[in-house]
């Protein structure tokens, strides 16, 4: 993402560059970042994200043709050359815009935790290790909360860096060790032994790569941030640099067949890879071998139609700007979302208006920089000193402000209250452990004589477990929980994942089955079951009655298959011996009412105007079959029902908030402090 092209032994005329750089290879770099800008707009191109490896593969070819080049002339690679040009091609445009993008998080984005992020990411960014905080800050690539994080993409740019900082001395290494085996003080051909180091490192990045197909997305050494499965996609350009390949396309039609192939690689990578896919993984052979290909054929001596397009004026000038476009486009995304979380259109306009930032960067930042003559000794100095203060001054004065608040008291307030844990989770008890599994760990009041309360259910029972400890205390009844996330309590009911394609059935189904053994042979007591009403409006979880029966997009389905498994729940714990309480959903924030604090800006949080209402009579008309599923169940078992928006819907209507208290942490769960506040209740009940 960073040299501007490379050289290769020979080439056409029409793809010949200015000043002795590829055009063919600028203009894969305009491809590389239309489709990533495209992926984030939010238009149809599920795989433009991997614009990010056919850039990896660019600069692997660039940057070893470069060193290469350099070694043939000059007799030695020269790192404080190498590394100031890199500076000042990478570095000024990268500080400005992680300057300019925290500023503007301090009114646009989330309070808390989510500025917190932001600022450790602008500071990984200047110290080359962006990835690594993203890694351990923001989760998965494409998780909710990578997705509020306005520097997201600078994880590349680290990974880039870092292959920068590692990749000349591995080239030199290479060199000088021939040279010794040699006993020549300059080898015939120091690209042989570098070839070698770089198939040997290429080949043990290949590993992470394929155990990446069953690795979680966040892994230190596997996982879609980490340096180690990428090495083999820069490695891939490298040898491409490395090995005389012009020569073997003799004829018009192997160029043009060559050049096709690696287009439509790249097509089909567009289109057929998408989120689900681990990554890196097998399947990203498809743009690393598609862009080699282009790279390959655009050498030959013989023409063809596919380079001399990547070559055109407009494809090398979109080329020219990739750089700034790439640092460019990506906050004014998240800033959309926040500010219009509801408009589909809004990413696409700030994608399109991220140009005009990222066009006067080129102009005024990063060309006149990279062009300056001179800029040696204590005037580099100066510039990397100045250039690296101003953003991570800006870091630290957000993260300091974020941690006090902003000396907001309806700042603190948020905060304090939808990043607050709740204890189940806090204790380690919203997994997929069921009833019994973890001895006191998840056990409260256990010096009370009572009969036992046990909590089980999804997160929207861990989301109620602070109240019912405090029932349990006032009614003098010891509390057991086990809940399991995204693991509603029914059964005989098939759950699957249908967003990665993976059944779910052996871990919840388990959850529910052990728990009733445990159920069996506990003493009698009250048996407290709440799930999410939320699983018949998502699309990406299939609940069925059998393995054969997965009705997705079925949402009666979805009702029936809950009110059976429910039911025949209900029904095996009253034969246990035990009471049963169903709690009825709390309102579901989505669709027209949608809402998610994290959402909720700097702004709308201190001028208290991010909260959200409804009347009972719409919420009533968006969860009247889920909540008549409950009111079934309740009747048909004899369990008792216990209606959440008794408390939270008063006077007719449902709100986020109460004043200044949030209720709601999310869209689907309340905050701890709403939680305890429903322990009089609970106790009631008891």
């Amino acid at each position: 993402m960073a040299e501007r092209t490379g050289l290769a032994p020979s080439r056409p005329e029409r793809t010949r560059p200015r000043g002795g750089h590829r055009l063919d290879v600028q203009g894969m770099r305009a491809v590389a970042v239309l489709a990533v800008l495209v992926f984030h707009a939010g238009v149809a191109m599920p795989g433009g994200f991997v614009g990010v490896d056919v850039f990896f593969v660019i600069s692997g070819f660039v940057i070893t043709a470069m060193l290469m080049r350099e070694f043939e002339q000059h007799g030695r690679i020269r790192l404080k050359r190498f590394y100031l040009r890199r500076f000042k091609r990478l570095f000024p445009a990268l500080a400005l815009t992680v300057a300019v993008t925290l500023v503007a998080t301090v009114w646009i984005l989330s309070p808390g935790q989510y500025q917190e992020i932001a600022a450790m990411t602008g500071l990984g960014a200047i110290l080359l290790s962006a990835n690594f905080v993203i890694m351990s800050t923001s989760g998965g690539y494409f998780d909710a909360k990578a997705e509020l994080n306005p520097l997201l993409h600078v994880w590349s740019l680290s990974v880039e860096e870092q292959f920068y900082l590692v990749f000349p001395a591995i080239l030199i290494g290479a060199v000088a060790w021939g040279a010794r085996r040699r006993g020549a003080t300059r080898p015939t051909s120091p690209a042989r032994h570098a070839l070698r180091a770089v198939v040997v490192i290429s080949l043990i990045s290949l590993v992470p790569t394929v155990v990446n197909t069953v690795a979680t997305g966040w892994a230190p050494l596997t996982g879609f941030y980490s340096p180690l499965p990428r090495v083999w996609e820069f490695g891939a350009g490298a040898l491409l640099a490395l090995v005389p390949h012009a020569g073997l396309l003799r004829t018009r039609a192997q160029t043009l067949a060559l050049a096709l192939a690696g287009a439509a690689l790249l097509a089909v990578s567009f289109v057929v890879i998408d989120e689900t896919m681990a990554w890196p993984g097998p399947a990203t052979l498809l743009p690393v071998l598609g862009t080699m290909a282009l790279i390959a054929a655009g050498s030959s001596a013989q023409p063809n139609p596919v380079n001399r397009l990547l070559a055109t004026r407009p494809m090398t000038l979109v080329g020219d700007w990739s750089y700034s476009l790439y640092l460019w486009h990506w906050a004014p995304v998240v800033f959309a979302q926040m500010l219009w979380p509801n408009n589909g259109g809004a990413k696409l306009l700030a994608v399109a208006l991220s140009v005009v930032p990222a066009v006067a960067s080129y102009y005024l930042l990063e060309d006149p920089i990279r062009r300056a003559p001179g800029l040696t000794g204590i005037r580099f100095v100066r510039l990397a000193a100045a250039t690296a203060l101003v953003p991570v001054v800006v870091a630290a004065a957000l993260f300091a402000g974020a941690a006090r608040h902003w000396d907001s008291p309806a700042v603190a307030a948020f905060v304090t209250q939808v990043e607050e844990e709740h204890i189940g989770k806090e204790s380690g008890c919203d997994g997929r452990t069921p009833l019994g599994g973890h001895g006191t760990d998840c056990a409260w009041n256990l010096e009370a004589d009572g009969a036992p309360v046990y909590l089980v259910g999804d997160s929207s029972m861990d989301h109620f477990t602070d109240g019912w400890i405090e029932a349990g205390r006032e009614a003098g009844r010891p509390v057991f929980s086990a809940t399991a996330s995204a693991c509603p309590f029914l059964l005989d009911v098939t759950i699957r994942d249908v967003r990665h394609d993976q059944s779910l059935d052996d871990e919840c189904n388990t959850y529910v089955s052990d728990s009733l053994d445990y159920l069996a042979d506990a003493p009698s007591g009250t048996v407290v079951i709440a799930n999410s009403q939320h699983y018949p409006f998502q699309r990406e979880v299939g609940l069925g009655a059998g393995p054969e029966d997965d009705p997705e997009d079925d949402f009666e389905a979805k009702i029936e298959a809950i009110r059976e498994g429910l039911e025949a729940a209900v029904a095996e714990i009253g034969s246990l011996g035990h009471e049963v309480v169903i709690v009825q959903g709390t309102p579901l924030w989505i669709g027209k009412h949608h809402w998610e604090s994290r959402e909720c800006t700097m702004l709308t949080v201190m001028k208290q105007r991010c909260g959200q209402q409804m009347t009972l009579a719409e919420a009533a008309e968006q969860q009247g079959r889920a909540r008549a599923v409950v009111e079934q169940v309740g009747r048909a078992t004899g369990a008792v029902v216990w209606d959440s928006w008794t408390e939270l819907c008063a006077e007719g209507v449902c709100a986020t908030h109460d004043g200044l208290d949030p209720r709601f942490r999310d869209g689907l769960h309340i905050t701890v402090e709403q939680s305890k506040r429903l322990g009089p209740s609970f106790a009631r009940l008891l």
